[in-house]
């Protein structure tokens, strides 16, 4: 699976979500008890409890199984009505557990009975839901999720701005702000959302808003000395002392230089590639393990590594950002960085044995944690990546 002319087959890229992710989450995650998606297993796909729902998980898994049905409605019949199903399930418990129809938007987290645990407004859930109803819309050719994913990104533009632009991160159930730091996080994600959203509906004012979005990030979260985009801001947007900041995300310098890519793609506005090519440069140059293989976690404002584990997203959004490069933007002198990365991949994150990735392995390519979902790590960066490659490889 690791040769290289696999890695460039849409074929392969296709068979290798639906058998190495997407059966198994049909499969074991449905909770047909009290609705909604069950996240955490162990390595063996066994539920280890304790089923708490997050935004978070039940967005990721309808994306999951929307991408499920796009890839076989037109080949296995049979096999796209059970992702139909899946994704259909998600939505319903979402409507009917997660939406405060009270003070507006949605529940960040609730208990698997779907008694609310934590009524607070999270952007980053909110950003989850406009992604995952967008991508079941467009998926299904329905107009209705398209329009309730319109009306979160409204209320957030409604309750949820902060001074100096962008949103608030946390908020309490009526909408006033609980923590007033910043983070790009949300941003990053909203911009996922509305470019999403954007293919679903066409509306031009969401283009609008993805580009509000970019420009945050290059002049807020891209830091003018180090060139790294970080996580953590003042309320005002100001920068924190080298001691206060957070380690930097090695994963989210690929992440945003391929959504900025995809967002030029969309506007023509060509700017936004020079941005990514300078977050991917970086990410490359310091997040790179020159001795094993594959991605750091997180390094210093400086480059130097702090958590030298490999997680599979941080893995995903690498090899996602690298494929749209070599394909897209025609850069074949990526092209031998991304099998190598591939195969450290193949060969290291992947479970051959029961199936899904590793969340995580040591520098060195063993496990470290080998379960295959939580609340907070499902399988939606590696699907972003297969569905990226097929539409990437087939065009």
């Amino acid at each position: 699976m690791s040769a290289a002319r696999d890695l460039f087959s849409a074929d392969f890229w296709r068979e290798y979500m639906l058998k190495t992710f997407l059966q198994y989450w049909q499969r074991h995650c449905l909770d047909r008890e009290h609705g909604g998606y069950l996240a955490d297993f162990d390595r063996q796909w066994h539920f280890i409890g304790p089923g708490h729902k997050s935004l978070v998980s039940q967005a990721r898994l309808i994306y999951t199984f929307s991408a499920g049905y796009r890839h076989t409605e037109a080949t296995d019949p049979a096999a796209a009505g059970r992702f139909a199903q899946a994704a259909e399930h998600g939505v319903r418990f979402l409507q009917d557990t997660m939406a405060d129809e009270d003070a507006g938007g949605w529940i960040w987290r609730v208990q698997r009975d779907g008694a609310a645990l934590e009524p607070v407004k999270h952007t980053y859930g909110h950003a989850f839901v406009i992604f995952g109803l967008s991508e079941y819309a467009r998926a299904m050719g329905r107009i209705e999720p398209a329009r309730l994913a319109q009306r979160t990104l409204e209320v957030l533009q409604e309750r949820a701005l902060g001074p100096g632009g962008g949103f608030w991160t946390l908020m309490d159930r009526h909408w006033q702000p609980i923590d007033r730091r910043r983070g790009q996080n949300p941003h990053m994600h909203l911009l996922e959302a509305c470019m999403s959203l954007y293919d679903a509906t066409g509306g031009a004012t969401l283009q609008n808003g993805a580009v509000q979005l970019a420009d945050l990030a290059s002049t807020r979260f891209v830091h003018p000395r180090y060139g790294c985009l970080e996580e953590y801001f003042e309320e005002d947007w100001s920068r924190l002392s080298d001691e206060e900041a957070a380690p930097i995300q090695v994963g989210h310098q690929f992440e945003w230089c391929w959504l900025l890519n995809r967002l030029a793609d969309r506007t023509g506005q060509e700017h936004w590639r020079d941005l990514g090519d300078k977050l991917l440069e970086w990410g490359l140059r310091y997040g790179t393990d020159r001795q094993h293989g594959g991605f750091f976690n997180t390094c210093s404002r400086e480059g130097d590594p702090i958590d030298t584990s490999k997680s599979h997203w941080v893995t995903s959004e690498a090899l996602r950002a690298l494929l749209y490069l070599i394909v897209a933007r025609r850069r074949a002198g990526l092209r031998e960085t991304f099998e190598e990365a591939a195969r450290f991949a193949l060969d290291n994150c992947q479970d051959s044995e029961y199936g899904g990735w590793y969340c995580s392995v040591k520098a060195d390519g063993t496990p470290e944690n080998d379960r295959k979902g939580s609340e907070w790590k499902l399988d939606y960066h590696m699907t972003s990546l297969c569905e990226e490659a097929v539409w990437l490889l087939e065009s």
